[in-house]
């Protein structure tokens, strides 16, 4: 008990007292962390319906990695739902900016392949890409080559190609960038 925060100890301590707890953003993850280290499995379900009915633009991130993270993958899936029905948003916040590179592969990689009827989906995952890799574009330009691989070039659209793609100057000094316009336009 002594890993945890005596504030959230304390508010699971009377949650066992008198099976009530009231949950916010802030605190919802340090009392689900603790729920699942003291295997409270009911506490446990309440914190995962409470991270989805308060899922938003500014914590669906966060909590994404936290459901990763503890293999809640019902938790997971929704939050994934959320952030790929959001992703126009979602990709301009800190949190998804921030994201490491395999984190970036994943998540752009799950928006590809299990939600096909998000329209225009892979204009928003290069839309998305680029938006990560300017975030940080010293350390993160190399992996233009590899995440361009999680963009069907067959489903973007001729007008986003060249108002876009064509119009990105990353696009134009990368040998990856250049390469893979070459093997999918024609360029």
């Amino acid at each position: 008990m002594e890993h945890f925060e005596p504030e959230i100890a304390e508010i699971v301590t009377k949650y066992l007292h008198n099976g009530r707890i009231n949950l916010c953003a802030d605190t919802v993850m340090d009392i689900f962390q603790m729920a699942i280290f003291l295997q409270l499995d009911e506490l446990s379900i309440i914190c995962a319906g409470f991270m989805q009915d308060s899922v938003n633009l500014t914590n669906c991130i966060a909590f994404w990695k936290f459901a990763e993270f503890y293999s809640r993958h019902p938790l997971q899936i929704y939050l994934q739902r959320f952030i790929c029905n959001s992703l126009n948003d979602v990709m301009t916040t800190t949190d998804f900016l921030e994201l490491e590179l395999e984190n970036i592969k994943r998540l752009l990689s799950d928006v590809r392949l299990r939600y096909s009827e998000v329209p225009n989906r892979y204009e928003m995952i290069y839309s998305a890409l680029m938006q990560w890799i300017r975030h940080n574009l010293i350390q993160r330009r190399p992996h233009l080559g590899s995440l361009l691989q999680l963009v069907r070039p067959e489903e973007i659209s001729r007008d986003f190609f060249e108002e876009i793609v064509l119009d990105n100057k990353l696009m134009l000094e990368s040998i990856a960038a250049s390469h893979w316009l070459v093997e999918n336009f024609n360029f």
